[in-house]
């Protein structure tokens, strides 16, 4: 990602993507995007808004940029669930009528729809307290069920594997045999990480301070709607989009909480050997790199926090500190346009020419902000 603008209340700023320093921006794309920015203020997460949103964003790209690849991420399922507690008819009513939102965009644009549920969501059942631990353990990060430990006693290891709601406790050691961890991110990987069962939290350094109703589901199998039969695996998506976009345009459409029970169609695999995907940018490069974890820049357990600091590398992309390659926006020769409302996850996975996504934190609400590829400035020059 070369360049972006950030948008906060009308307020704009362009910055370099890796340095996350002022610069100045010119060219098509900027003065195509800035007034986007301007006129579509992001209703934060929990407002059903959002929705559409996504979709009056992406039209306005369309029309102006005419993009044959076009990825769309709808993340307020997922918050309406989590911190709302949304279910029943009221669940099945609005999945109901964003299927039928995004169907309809596609047929008025041109699009053939992939549709790609991130998985079931279900109701929290219980706290995993890991204060008590000699060692640090760090719950940070979007995925609930795991916990990070560094330097544990032996006692916290006879109080992990005997807690009956711990489905898992994994040593470095182990995590770098199973996944084939290269040396250069071992580094990266905890002492222990550790998986809670279903439905369980933990209680530790950075874990979820908000009120929360249901969690994502440690899903084997999720949805997905618009390939063939031969897309049985995660990985397989990004490769049949990329064959679909050399007969027509293709809109990649992931919706987050969506079950298999949601979405009729094709339950592909959702694991990388005992790692099951949630919502997390782990899913989503899954998603579009064809690449499991194990073959992803951040491992199982990832301590993003070892890369703080004045000098870390893409300031503006999270835990982020390099951008993944092979995602469907790179690889693809034509235009390609992306618009989510999971803040960074969406320029990250994306890697398309131009990304418009929320600039939210912990559903603190900053605003917009607008990326751009190296390829989508090379174009314009």
């Amino acid at each position: 990602m070369k360049a972006g603008i950030i948008n906060a209340g009308g307020w704009q700023t362009q910055v370099n993507m890796k340095s996350g320093r002022q610069i100045l921006l010119s060219g098509y794309l900027p003065s195509l995007v800035s007034p986007i920015l301007e006129s579509h203020r992001y209703p934060g997460d929990k407002d059903p808004g959002a929705i559409p949103w996504v979709t009056d964003v992406a039209q306005e790209i369309v029309n102006a940029y005419e993009p044959e690849f076009l990825m769309l991420a709808y993340a307020t399922p997922y918050f309406l669930r989590f911190n709302e507690g949304m279910e029943g008819n009221e669940w099945k009513d609005m999945i109901s009528g964003l299927l039928n939102h995004v169907s309809g965009f596609c047929e008025i644009h041109g699009y053939h729809p992939v549709i790609i549920g991130t998985g079931a969501m279900i109701k929290h059942q219980g706290i995993i307290d890991l204060t008590g631990l000699s060692g640090l353990a760090d719950a940070g990060g979007p995925v609930h069920h795991l916990a990070a430990i560094m330097e544990p006693s032996y006692q916290d290891l006879n109080y992990l594997h005997a807690h009956p709601h711990v489905s898992g406790v994994y040593s470095r050691e182990e995590i770098v045999e199973t996944f084939q961890i290269s040396l250069e991110n071992k580094k990266d990987i905890p002492d222990l990480l550790v998986i809670a069962k279903p439905g369980y939290t933990f209680r530790a350094l950075g874990s979820c301070i908000r009120p929360y109703h249901f969690l994502p589901g440690q899903n084997a199998k999720i949805p997905i709607s618009g390939l063939d039969s031969s897309v049985c695996d995660i990985t397989d998506v990004s490769g049949g989009v990329l064959q679909s976009l050399e007969s027509e345009k293709t809109a990649l459409i992931i919706i987050e909480g969506l079950s298999t029970d949601d979405l009729p169609g094709t339950a592909v695999s959702n694991s990388d050997h005992w790692y099951r995907y949630t919502m997390s940018c782990e899913q989503y490069l899954a998603i579009t790199t064809g690449k499991h974890i194990s073959n992803q820049p951040w491992p199982p357990g990832y301590r993003g926090f070892i890369n703080d600091g004045m000098k870390k590398a893409y300031p503006f992309s999270g835990i982020i500190n390099q951008i993944p390659h092979g995602t469907i926006g790179e690889v693809w020769s034509g235009k390609s346009a992306a618009v989510g409302t999971r803040s960074v996850f969406t320029h990250v996975s994306s890697g398309a020419d131009i990304t418009i996504e929320c600039k939210v934190c912990n559903q603190y609400n900053h605003g917009t902000m607008a990326i751009f590829s190296e390829k989508g400035i090379s174009q314009q020059e």
